[in-house]
């Protein structure tokens, strides 16, 4: 069984910015660690400490995105794939998830693959990209795991939904998507510190996957305008009760306007 993780660098808080066109600034920020992909990481080398599988790590990025597959060596997985071309700049998560899918392709050699990412990505926040590799890749995807288990040659997911604990039998391949959860990380060998700085980063260009695409003209996803959204401690509440007749009307209106 290979886990095919994928990760990705996002601009630290502070680093935020957007151009006229309401596009993310990339260049000369200060870059961290997706927070949702390092459970996606540690749920995968979980189960490969329990069950011997092989974890792989991708990513699509600059070549300074090098740095995130070495930290994934550092913790334990056995190899890892950097995507990288300049006419990726600027790509939305349609294009990202088509070209991850055809990295995806080449790397698995076989049926017998599941591919881990984080839920969502802290810049983009779009939660679409496991269910768009799924697409491409036609395999079943579930979203918002917190546990993940393996026996019966299946996956068995627990999903922590607002009013109930969900649990579900996968069958492989497949994507899962991993939410925040309880679980721990772990703390880096000595061992695997020494492999990730020795280890040299396989790179696939779009030629490498026969792709002919530009990562900005080719995206569908346009952003129209950026608004500042309240939050709730910024709006006014009201409480409405359902026995008093007139906030029953205030209700309907809500409703159907």
């Amino acid at each position: 069984m290979n886990l095919i993780v994928c990760l990705k660098q996002i601009p630290s808080e502070e680093s935020i910015k957007f151009d006229s066109n309401g596009n993310l600034i990339r260049e000369n920020i200060k870059l961290i660690n997706n927070i949702y992909d390092e459970y996606a990481l540690e749920n995968a080398l979980i189960l490969k400490d329990k069950y011997g599988f092989k974890v792989t790590a991708i990513t699509m990025g600059p070549t300074s995105a090098e740095e995130i597959i070495r930290y994934a060596i550092s913790k334990g997985v056995d190899e890892g794939y950097l995507i990288t071309d300049p006419k990726l700049k600027g790509s939305d998560a349609f294009i990202t998830s088509m070209v991850i899918s055809k990295a995806i392709e080449k790397i698995k050699k076989e049926e017998d693959y599941a591919v881990f990412f984080g839920l969502k990505s802290g810049d983009g926040e779009t939660g679409v990209v496991a269910s768009e590799v799924s697409r491409f890749l036609k395999i079943p995807v579930v979203c918002g795991v917190s546990e993940i288990d393996f026996f019966e040659n299946c996956f068995f997911a627990t999903q922590l939904l607002s009013f109930e604990t969900v649990k579900l039998k996968i069958q492989k391949p497949c994507c899962l998507s991993f939410d925040l959860s309880k679980i721990k990380f772990r703390v880096v060998s000595i061992k695997n510190k020494i492999k990730s700085k020795n280890f040299i980063v396989p790179k696939f260009s779009l030629s490498d996957l026969n792709l002919e695409i530009d990562g900005i003209k080719d995206s569908p996803t346009k952003v129209l305008d950026l608004k500042e959204v309240q939050t709730n401690s910024q709006r006014n509440f009201e409480e409405l009760k359902l026995e008093n007749p007139e906030d029953i009307e205030k209700i309907k209106k809500i409703i159907y306007e």
